[in-house]
């Protein structure tokens, strides 16, 4: 049981509030990158992939 105790412990000290952020930041900064170097997504998932392709982006199509 005292394992089970100083595991929880851990796990509470772990979610905090700036780490809550931290890692909300970390992935809304990792999403981009896995978008563009995962080809599924482009298939799977286009609604993400219109938000982010409403960032202008220089195309030699235009």
């Amino acid at each position: 049981m005292g394992k089970n105790s100083l595991v929880l412990l851990s796990i509470n000290d772990y979610i905090t509030l700036p780490t809550l952020l931290y890692n909300l930041t970390l992935a809304y900064c990792l999403l981009p990158i896995a978008y563009c170097l995962l080809p599924l997504p482009y298939s799977l998932f286009p609604v993400p992939l219109s938000i982010l392709n409403q960032t202008p982006v220089p195309t030699p199509q235009q």
